[in-house]
């Protein structure tokens, strides 16, 4: 079997053994779950994801909340700015560097990494 994430399995899991212990705040998580796995249901997406998804919004999963979890504060978007805006590539690895700590510097080195993927022609980062 094939699945996005451990959180549609989990999902899959609930739903076929009966529903009637999954609170909103636990369908939040395991959608949430989903969502940072596959990229906001772009990568690794199949029909099962969407289903998984599906059944976690009808179990009160709030999307536009689930999406708040992810968001960032200022501070924090600015550093993954500035270092991506640092990277340079080498043969499809993009390289960045940070010159001092900051808070949150693996948040925003994670984020920033995260980023520079998507980049046309960037396989590592």
């Amino acid at each position: 079997p094939y699945a996005s994430s451990a959180s549609e399995l989990v999902a899959e899991l609930v739903q076929y053994i009966g529903d009637t212990a999954l609170s909103r705040a636990d369908a939040e998580a395991l959608l949430a779950g989903i969502m940072l796995d596959t990229k906001n249901f772009v990568l690794k997406t199949g029909v099962r994801t969407f289903e998984a998804a599906a059944y976690l919004k009808r179990r009160g999963a709030d999307t536009v909340k689930v999406k708040s979890l992810f968001a960032d504060n200022i501070e924090t978007y600015k550093a993954k700015y500035k270092i991506v805006s640092s990277a340079q590539v080498h043969d499809g690895c993009a390289i960045a560097y940070v010159e001092k700590e900051f808070p949150d510097i693996r948040l925003s080195c994670a984020q920033a990494a995260d980023e520079l993927l998507s980049i046309q022609g960037v396989s590592a980062s």
